[in-house]
């Protein structure tokens, strides 16, 4: 995601710039493969995961976000 050799910057950075460096490659890679045609579920699933994180969404929240239908589900997958 952040290039190695910048990492003694990022320590530096506000918090919202950091959030949004996370966001900028898997973003960047999804549209890519977007483009030629490749399957991006697993990036989106990475994206949908820093933006529970950034709202600190609870279990609960993210099965409503998810659209989860039960508690029996999120405990399968949990």
């Amino acid at each position: 995601m952040f290039p190695v050799n910048n990492f003694y910057y990022f320590a530096f950075l506000s918090y919202e710039v950091k959030c949004e460096l996370l966001f900028i490659s898997p973003v960047d890679q999804i549209l890519e493969s977007k483009k030629a045609g490749t399957d991006t579920e697993g990036l989106e699933s990475e994206v949908d995961t820093l933006v529970y994180w950034l709202y600190d969404l609870t279990d609960d929240e993210i099965a409503i976000v998810e659209g989860k239908d039960s508690m029996k589900e999120i405990i399968l997958i949990h």
